[in-house]
């Protein structure tokens, strides 16, 4: 009984890349359009998320228990900076107002002759807010600690994030993660809406803030 005869080798003269040009571009711009999408989504969404809590007049804020200020930077003389001053200012017309009952003072006070809350309480102090009022956290020293800081070492639930409104749906996101009820105030007597490289680097901040509130739960602080 005779084998099977082996079958002849098969040709691949003629057969088709499994990979064709077009195919590969195609591949291409999905990938770009994934990572734009990765990029752009979630800063995109913050700023719709919040749009109906962010205010630019005192009267309309809702009172809350607590004004966190942010901090923004010191001058050369150790006075608070333009944009950071107009945050003082605006948690001052809210204590003012009525409508929240302390001030935190949130800022990076860490480094030897830098100390953002005491100068920016220094400032509420002179625009009418008593001492009492304000809360002094030297260890703001970025968004996430103030937020995660109100929340676990001063007892904030309900607050007003008190920034300028590139910053807010920032401010606002990182707090309600952390379990702060907020709102956001922001009052700009500095010219800020122009600076394309600010609003490019918040563009980056807001997109990092969303992928680090999805892993990242523990302290902000040794």
């Amino acid at each position: 009984m005779h084998g099977r005869a082996a079958a002849p080798p098969r040709s691949t003269r003629g057969a088709r890349p499994l990979v064709t040009l077009p195919r590969l571009l195609a591949l291409v711009a999905l990938a770009g359009m994934a990572a734009l999408l990765l990029l752009v989504g979630p800063p995109l969404w913050l700023v719709w998320h919040s749009a109906g809590v962010r205010y630019d007049e005192p009267r309309k804020v809702p009172p809350q228990q607590t004004a966190i200020v942010f901090g923004a930077g010191l001058k050369p003389d150790g006075t608070p900076s333009a944009l950071l001053s107009d945050r003082i200012h605006a948690a001052a017309l809210l204590y003012l107002d009525g409508k929240v009952k302390q001030v935190l003072m949130s800022g990076d006070g860490s480094t030897p002759g830098h100390d953002e809350p005491a100068a920016m309480a220094k400032q509420a102090v002179a625009e009418g807010v008593p001492a009492s009022a304000i809360v002094l956290d030297a260890g703001g020293v970025h968004t996430y600690a103030s937020c995660r800081r109100a929340h676990d070492l001063f007892g904030v639930r309900r607050a007003v994030a008190v920034s300028q409104s590139y910053h807010l749906p920032r401010a606002i996101y990182t707090c309600e993660r952390l379990g702060i009820h907020t709102v956001g105030f922001s009052l700009a007597r500095t010219p800020y809406g122009g600076d394309a490289a600010l609003r490019a680097r918040e563009l980056v901040s807001l997109d990092a803030a969303w992928w680090e509130l999805l892993v990242k739960r523990g302290p902000s602080w040794p």
